[in-house]
């Protein structure tokens, strides 16, 4: 598996968008090569030739197989919170559907044809997910976990972080490495989407797409648990809804022989 090596093996990293990788990413710089690394501008504009995934791309010391690395780490994410941190970071704030940055990308420009809307909000997002992500960066930053590890399981991985995690990381390779391993926190952008943003039916709907996902991540994330932050977060309407299609799927599966067994 490729990914982000550093000090000849000692370390390898597999990197996920929107679980703290650009943090992760530049402090392992600071560690291979010794100093900081010096951003110009934006650090995630795909355009800055200074920003760490478009300079790692051309620093071949750093990339290439993970397999022999002598401890390969990942860091994990609720894949729904993955995909709204992703619709917020890319199509509101760097507005990577827009018609201005689209026009700036030969191999995408021809797409706008067939995308139902430019700038979508995050309901037509979803509904239409599918055509949105035959644009290149959005489907890089939206495509499932299972995808991203072409098979692998988390056990290749010697110690797998949740997102929540990150203090666990740092003092890991703090003491891996005999030196400081600080994250840099970034602000998270100018509008955040949450769960309070999803009705029940688009839930379901990313719920099912990243089903896959949720099975790799059994006992760190779950479907179940994110329907109960949801309903936390919900206002009555999605709650009422979530309660009449919960009886309706009991009565749709509800078979006459059950209730016989209970008279009996």
């Amino acid at each position: 598996m490729n990914g982000i090596t550093v000090l000849n093996g000692e370390i390898g990293y597999k990197d996920i968008p929107k679980t703290a990788c650009t943090a992760i990413k530049e402090e392992l710089y600071r560690i291979h090569f010794d100093k900081p690394f010096e951003d110009d501008g934006d650090i995630e504009d795909p355009n800055n030739k200074y920003a760490i995934h478009t300079h790692l791309r051309d620093e071949t010391s750093m990339l290439g197989s993970i397999d022999d690395c002598k401890f390969k780490f990942i860091v994990v994410r609720d894949p729904v919170k993955r995909f709204l941190s992703a619709y917020s970071n890319r199509v509101v704030d760097h507005e990577e559907l827009a018609e201005g940055y689209l026009n700036q990308r030969p191999k995408d420009k021809h797409l706008m044809r067939y995308l139902p809307t430019l700038s979508p909000t995050l309901n037509e997002f979803i509904d239409d997910l599918l055509v949105y992500t035959k644009v290149g960066v959005i489907d890089h930053h939206v495509s499932p976990l299972t995808v991203k590890l072409s098979g692998k399981k988390l056990n290749y991985f010697d110690k797998v972080y949740k997102m929540e995690d990150l203090s666990k990381l740092e003092k890991d390779l703090s003491k891996k490495l005999k030196t400081s391993f600080q994250l840099q926190r970034r602000h998270e952008g100018r509008k955040k989407s949450s769960l309070q943003h999803l009705n029940y039916s688009r839930l379901k709907f990313l719920i099912n797409y990243y089903k896959e996902d949720y099975k790799l991540l059994d006992g760190l994330y779950s479907p179940e648990d994110l329907w109960q932050e949801w309903l936390a977060v919900s206002g009555l309407k999605n709650r009422l809804e979530f309660k009449f299609r919960k009886a309706l799927h009991k009565l749709r599966t509800f078979k006459p022989h059950q209730l016989l067994a209970r008279a009996n």
